[in-house]
């Protein structure tokens, strides 16, 4: 009973461990990270306040909260199995990818970088912008 307890709070500990919001962690401002735009975002407004996707170059206010992603969770294990199988249940609920990395808050402002799919098994189905955050 004492092991089954200990092997459950540890994988619940490190399920959760790694998504923090962002003024936990000192703060996200100036920095660049990926953050995962939904399918649906195309035809209605979901992590950006309007449908459709904000021209590269411009800065948009979220319209709810983000991961920010760094690029090591698509390859460095065991980030990309839990990431593959969390981000097939976004895109299933067509939302945003919620609970990794840090977590920037709904009203923050983000520059849009660039529109990237990763070309890795994790990931490859999904958009993902490259954000640089301005206010967090």
């Amino acid at each position: 009973m004492r092991a089954a307890l200990l092997t459950f709070s540890l994988f619940f500990l490190s399920a959760s461990a790694h998504a923090e919001r962002c003024e936990d962690v000192g703060g996200c401002l100036g920095n660049v990270f990926l953050m995962h735009v939904p399918r649906e975002q195309i035809k209605s407004p979901s992590i950006f306040p309007k449908s459709g996707l904000p021209d590269v170059s411009t800065t948009v206010t979220l319209a709810a909260d983000a991961s920010l992603l760094d690029a090591f969770v698509f390859s460095t294990p065991p980030y990309p199995e839990q990431l593959k199988k969390d981000l097939a249940l976004a895109a299933e609920r067509g939302k945003a990818l919620t609970g990794w990395g840090s977590i920037l808050q709904k009203g923050s402002k983000v520059k849009i970088l660039s529109y990237q799919v990763p070309q890795i098994p994790a990931a490859r189905t999904e958009l993902f912008a490259l954000v640089l955050v301005l206010t967090d």
